[in-house]
């Protein structure tokens, strides 16, 4: 049912965190079916910590930096999980809150991509949706449309949905989880009563519609990924998750399509600027409508927050010993995704306010030197001269995290 996907570099500790929750969420013994790591070129022991610590674990080791766009698309190429949960390494499950998500999308099957609430060690909430980058945003942020109430989800019928515990095989697994008195009989689901998407338990979660998910945890149907030909790899770090999810949302389902119509498609192969990504028709299952034609709709995929259901995301801590060049990065991408998106008069005119913005920021601080007795004022300082200078440069693709 459940593949994970993890991208790493020189995040040991945090990764090997990560691992150990995964252990001890006994939640997941029967949904989880593998774990893939990507390295990128980790010179920190990674690997032999996976291997000696971790053997259930499939480990990845790339020879260099591929950006987190190519190795989520090269963990999710070799996945076979109906659904893929990506994670960074800088996050730590609690156990029950990626079934709570798995038993959603379940339920619900026009949601393409769900995301956590993001939380610190601490619960406290963080960030976990974001809006679509626009000149708008740009010169009034405030505007920015972060989520909205979620309208009810077409449902499948209770027949029509396969439990999760019904037909998953845990990979031989050395993972062992710690005995309960509790615990249900051998090859059930600790969750299993409340996965069935009429039982109350799995409508109680809130849910948000959002423009996009923060990437440090997100769940897709592995057949939309593949629909979509996966991440943009022109986005080395930032912004590729908000593309795919703008991606996803223009993708639409046919309301009556069943399996029996996917099975009729041709093997295809869609090809998406840098990306790799091989797939067959989409195997998302729905149910067989005795609906005339004439009552056949498209919808679009969904792109969903779920409050209720928490991971713990350690903010910053994959980035923050390169923030200022983890800033320049962002920059990066972010005009790569206007660009993308937009006509080139429009992006010109971003490119000009964004410019206009870094000016005004150094020429203010420089004015007003008594603002920059906090270290993190003096360091934006630094980074907005950075920009600036970056700008003057005619802004170069390669000054970021890839330098």
């Amino acid at each position: 049912m459940l593949s994970i996907v993890i991208i790493t570099r020189d995040t040991k500790e945090l990764l090997e965190q990560l691992l150990r929750s995964i252990e001890k969420d006994g939640s997941l013994t029967v949904s989880l079916k593998e774990a893939i790591i990507i390295d990128n070129a980790s010179v920190d022991g990674t690997g032999d910590m996976v291997r000696s610590e971790f053997p259930w674990a499939t480990y990845v080791r790339n020879d260099r930096n591929l950006g987190f766009a190519a190795s989520a698309n090269q963990g999710i190429g070799r996945s076979t999980g109906k659904y893929a949960l990506l994670l960074n390494s800088d996050t730590i499950l609690i156990e029950g809150e990626i079934m709570k998500m798995l038993a959603f999308m379940e339920a619900y099957d026009d949601v393409g991509i769900c995301g956590p609430q993001l939380v610190f060690p601490d619960m406290r909430p963080q960030r976990s949706s974001a809006s679509i980058p626009s000149l708008l945003t740009e010169l009034l942020p405030f505007l920015a449309p972060r989520s909205s109430p979620l309208v009810p989800c077409r449902q499948h019928p209770a027949s029509s949905i396969q439990h999760p515990a019904s037909s998953i095989q845990h990979p031989a697994s050395s993972i062992k989880h710690p005995a309960s008195p509790s615990s249900p009989p051998s090859g059930s689901s600790p969750h299993a009563s409340r996965l069935t998407p009429h039982d109350p338990s799995s409508s109680l979660l809130s849910a948000l519609d959002v423009p996009s998910i923060i990437g440090a945890a997100m769940m897709i149907r592995r057949s939309l990924f593949q629909e979509l030909s996966g991440f943009d790899e022109q986005f080395f770090f930032f912004l590729e998750e908000t593309d795919l999810c703008l991606r996803a949302q223009q993708q639409t389902i046919d309301s009556r399509q069943s399996s029996a119509d996917n099975s009729r498609h041709p093997a295809s192969r869609i090809e998406h600027p840098g990306s790799s990504i091989q797939h067959r028709a989409s195997s998302i299952q729905h149910p067989v409508s005795s609906s005339p034609p004439s009552a056949s709709r498209l919808t679009p995929y969904r792109v969903v927050l779920l409050p209720d259901a928490k991971v713990i995301h350690l903010q910053g801590k994959t980035v923050g010993k390169n923030w200022i060049k983890g800033r320049i990065e962002y920059n990066i991408s972010l005009y790569k995704f206007i660009r993308k998106h937009h006509s080139p008069l429009y992006y010109r005119s971003f490119q000009a306010v964004r410019l206009s913005k870094s000016f005004t920021v150094i020429l203010v601080l420089s004015l007003l030197p008594f603002l920059l007795i906090g270290t993190k004022i003096r360091r934006r300082y630094v980074y907005y001269w950075q920009l600036f200078l970056w700008h003057l440069a005619a802004c170069p693709p390669t000054a970021g995290l890839r330098s």
